[in-house]
This record gives structure tokens, C-alpha cells and sequence, in this order.
């Protein structure tokens, strides 16, 4: 939840969508290693962010795995931009633990994805210190299950916007622990 990225994201999107996408922003983590998540939550999709090396336990990538082959979405951003960082190199690592059989693959630049909502010439627009590279994706079935930025969009969604897109100087989100 740092900077708000993942708050002012759905925000936005929900005002993009004129409400039709709603999100129920809940500021706690998937402990993915419990298979509460899978059962209970059943997320339509998951968010992963990060800058470090990490590793998966033997739990957490079963359950992934089977988060993903039932039908989930991993969308991963890496927040330390392009490739060979530490965080890219060890998601590429424990995502070939999760699907072995599956590689990344570069997202086509003509992908729907980039006219959703907003027209994207080329593919991938530019991230964060004008970093642009190619989204790269795992499909299941023809379908993309793991979406992969290495643009670190997330950072750049740490300011909120206004609902004439501008950068709100105001807005300040404190998530309610009570």
C-alpha cells in the first residue's frame, strides 16, 4: 500500500468506467501460502508489486498454480523498472516453479488491452523514468493469466488523479484499520 498506488488506481478506474468496474479495495495482504484466499476471497484477480528477491514456499506456489489454472489473473508490476532487476529476475525464477510448462511471452502491440479505455499507439505505454518495455504475458488456454509491467506503473499511480485527470494536490487516502 505504499504511496496509495493500488487505492488511487481503482479510484480512477471506477471513475474511467463511470462506476461500472467496482472495486472493494481491502489494504490487507493474500497470504498466499493459506488457502483461505482460494476458497473464501476467490479474487477475480490478484496484484503483486515489488523491488526485492523473494521466494515462494512450496504452498504458496501450489496454490497459485492452482489460483491460475482455474482460471485467476496474476497481474505483476515490477516497482525496480526493466529487466535483470532483482525483482524481475526472481519472479521470472518462482513463476517457472508455479508453471513449469508456460514461459513469458511479449503482449502483441495491437493487444485489446491498450484500447480498452484509452488508445495506446504501440504497444506498452512509457512508465516509470521512461522506462518502456514490452508487457509480456502467460497464457493458459489461449487466455493471459500472468500480465507483467517492468515499467513500474504502479509508482507512477502513487499521486491520485482528479476527475479531470489532473494530479490532485488534495486527496490524501488513509486506509481505516478500525
Amino acid at each position: 500500500w505504499y504511496g496509495n498506488c493500488i487505492y488511487n488506481l481503482m479510484l480512477q478506474i471506477g471513475r474511467w468506467t463511470k462506476g461500472n468496474i467496482k472495486a472493494k479495495v481491502k489494504p490487507e495482504y493474500l497470504k498466499l501460502s493459506d488457502r483461505e484466499w482460494i476458497e473464501v476471497i476467490k479474487p477475480p484477480f490478484i496484484f503483486i508489486t515489488g523491488h526485492k528477491n523473494f521466494t515462494f514456499t512450496e504452498a504458496e506456489v501450489e496454490n497459485l498454480r492452482e489460483y491460475l489454472m482455474l482460471g485467476g489473473c496474476l497481474w505483476v508490476d515490477n516497482s525496480l523498472p526493466g529487466r535483470r532487476s532483482r525483482f524481475d529476475m526472481a519472479l521470472r525464477r518462482e513463476l517457472k516453479k508455479v508453471l513449469p510448462d508456460r514461459d513469458f511471452e511479449p503482449l502483441a502491440n495491437n493487444h485489446p488491452v491498450y484500447e480498452s479505455y484509452f488508445k495506446f499507439q504501440g504497444g506498452a505505454p512509457k512508465g516509470m523514468n521512461f522506462y518502456h518495455e514490452p508487457v509480456e504475458v502467460i497464457k493458459i488456454g489461449g487466455d493471459v493469466s500472468v500480465f507483467y509491467t517492468l515499467n513500474a506503473y504502479s509508482d507512477l499511480w502513487e499521486t491520485a488523479l482528479t476527475n479531470k485527470n489532473e494530479p490532485d494536490a488534495v486527496q490524501e487516502w488513509v486506509p481505516n484499520h478500525g
